[in-house]
């Protein structure tokens, strides 16, 4: 077993990757397209990173106190280091999981924009809340450019996915949606409950709150589960574990099987 998956890997820098064992004969690297915007990408969030980054270094400067612009700070470097990752991702070091590099490079820059900025999390919410300026720079615009590379590296990790092994990665996909369908109930269970039952007691409120907890904790993991494994489908590693296909040929039968030697 161990001998097949390094077989496999020493096979991995060239293009197409034949695995023999697998449902596709080649897994293909990522097209040289979809790298170049991975790399874009990546270099336009470490320039807004270290842009915002410098706003907040220089406004702190001005105003220690205000705590906001520490986490201004640490989400940008997070997204900063993402980006670092996304720019040897766009180089095709990840030749494995590209699709999951990219997915895990996207997380970051998503984040970072949308916490980084308060009125963007704020509006997702429906609570208004005045935008960002530092040293005369509105940061909601850079947030706003950050959030838009982050979701061109979810398309780019989607198209590389569903070009290696699209029946998979699809099936995962609707996997996590069903996973996701409870997980929605139960946060509709906590938010309507008041509304729908304006006179139920506090013990029940309790008990209906512990319930909706444990079925949220469990459907989340299982949907982020299946939609992260959505994205590492296609692994080499993956197909050099599954039984080889039998070698073509007649089956020997009872009629044309040689005859046991006579004693």
């Amino acid at each position: 077993m161990s001998g097949a998956r390094e077989a496999n890997r020493r096979a991995l820098p060239d293009s197409p990757l034949p695995i023999p064992h697998s449902r596709a004969t080649v897994l293909p690297n990522p097209p040289r397209p979809i790298l170049a915007v991975v790399m874009l990408a990546s270099l336009a969030t470490m320039a807004i990173a270290l842009t915002a980054c410098g706003l907040a270094v220089l406004e702190v400067l001005k105003t220690p106190k205000i705590n906001q612009l520490y986490f201004l700070a640490a989400f940008e470097l997070i997204a900063l280091i993402g980006a670092a990752v996304g720019v040897l991702t766009s180089l095709n070091r990840f030749k494995s999981g590209p699709a999951l590099a990219m997915l895990c490079v996207s997380g970051p820059m998503l984040v970072g924009a949308l916490l980084g900025e308060p009125s963007l999390s704020a509006r997702l919410l429906g609570q208004p809340v005045e935008p960002m300026v530092l040293s005369g720079v509105p940061i909601k615009w850079l947030a706003l450019a950050q959030l838009g590379c982050g979701v061109v590296m979810l398309l780019c990790a989607s198209i590389t996915a569903f070009s290696r092994d699209p029946k998979a990665s699809i099936s995962y996909l609707v996997r996590a949606a069903i996973a996701a369908v409870p997980l929605a109930a139960s946060v509709a269970m906590v938010k309507y409950l008041p509304v729908m039952f304006p006179t139920a007691g506090t013990a029940l409120k309790i008990g209906v709150s512990t319930v909706a907890f444990f079925i949220f904790v469990t459907f989340l993991s299982i949907a982020g589960h299946c939609f992260i494994r959505a994205y590492e489908c296609g692994r080499p590693e993956e197909y050099a574990t599954k039984p080889a296909p039998p070698a073509p040929g007649p089956v020997p039968t009872p009629t044309n099987a040689p005859s046991p030697a006579k004693a």
